[in-house]
């Protein structure tokens, strides 16, 4: 027995605004007709693309045809997620949300982020001289371990007992203690981050307000009446489209890494402000593109580039306004 024949019986209804459709469905498929328009959004529809779940493509975390291998299916799904418009594209609202799945995708994007983390540190590493015995040419191999394990931890593992100075009983202290007070409670106690920055907080403050762009952007959809009065999408697609904007995370920290020091421009205030803050400035576009497919690839409603351009818009001003509250002016 398949799984399509075990699996409850779909509900036939429009998938971007739940309208019922089965009474149209029985209907239209009476007069031999394969596919209709939801008389409630306007959207087209094939009805079997309704009650087939073989159509769900197999590489995404929430379809509804593969229950093993989730983790793999979350990290192709995050790979997906490269290109947007292929990645909406493939993606059908008629696919329900499920939570594991979107747990399994949020846990292999933090797992991305370690590991981006941790090649910045490691490469930091590398260019900070080792003053070691006179017999080591090179660093310690413990040093790139540790900073694999805990790269927000600002000093190598080398220094560890050197630098950090355990309260009473230091003696009794096993090392593992040390190593684990070095990458995970240290780091947060520090202002000095090994990229530069005054301030550990401002660095919090700067990621946290560049993510507020791609992350408000399709939750902003709700706001403008292409989309609730004419197409009145669901909310949970909303969420969905916000959910996937977190992998906006993997180049916005790439670039908050890679930046030690921001040059500055002396020919205009206002090139200089947004030089200042390269951050925003490339989640801006990164939101642009990835709103727009979502919009016309998977909600498929009207005038997508301008309601793209409207969210997006809105967004940044949001995410202008929390940078200024939690990091200060530009």
């Amino acid at each position: 027995m398949t799984e399509a024949s075990t699996s409850p019986q779909p509900t036939l209804d429009c998938p971007r605004c739940g309208y019922v459709l089965r009474a149209m469905i029985e209907a239209s498929e009476a007069r031999g007709e394969s596919g209709g328009t939801c008389t409630e959004c306007g959207l087209p529809i094939v009805w079997r693309q309704l009650r087939d779940i073989d159509a769900d493509p197999r590489w995404f975390t929430e379809s509804r045809n593969g229950h093993r291998r989730l983790a793999t299916r979350a990290l192709l799904t995050l790979a997906r997620c490269a290109n947007p418009f292929g990645f909406w594209s493939s993606i059908s609202m008629t696919i329900p949300t499920r939570r594991r799945g979107i747990v399994a995708f949020v846990l292999a994007l933090l797992v991305a982020a370690h590991l981006t983390t941790a090649a910045f540190r490691c490469a930091w590493l590398s260019q900070i001289p080792y003053w070691g015995p006179p017999t080591t040419l090179s660093r310690p191999l413990s040093d790139y371990a540790f900073a694999v394990v805990a790269p927000l931890s600002p000093i190598p593992a080398s220094d560890v007992v050197t630098r950090i100075r355990p309260r009473r009983g230091s003696a009794t202290v096993p090392i593992v203690i040390n190593l684990l007070y070095a990458g995970y409670v240290y780091p947060f106690t520090m202002l000095d981050d090994f990229s530069g920055e005054p301030a550990r907080e401002r660095i919090t403050g700067r990621f946290i307000s560049a993510m507020a762009t791609p992350l408000a952007a399709p939750l902003l959809i709700a706001l403008l009446p292409v989309s609730m009065r004419r197409a009145k999408v669901r909310k949970r697609h909303l969420v969905r489209g916000s959910v996937y904007a977190l992998v906006a995370a993997i180049p916005i920290l790439a670039l908050l890494l890679s930046t030690n020091e921001q040059p500055k421009l002396p020919t205009s205030n206002v090139l200089e402000m947004l030089w200042s803050e390269p951050l925003l400035v490339v989640a801006f576009p990164l939101a642009l593109v990835w709103c727009w497919a979502f919009a016309a690839r998977y909600l498929r409603i009207q005038h997508a580039p301008g309601v793209a351009v409207a969210c997006v818009t809105i967004a940044a001003l949001i995410a202008v306004s929390l940078q200024y509250t939690l990091v200060g002016p530009l």
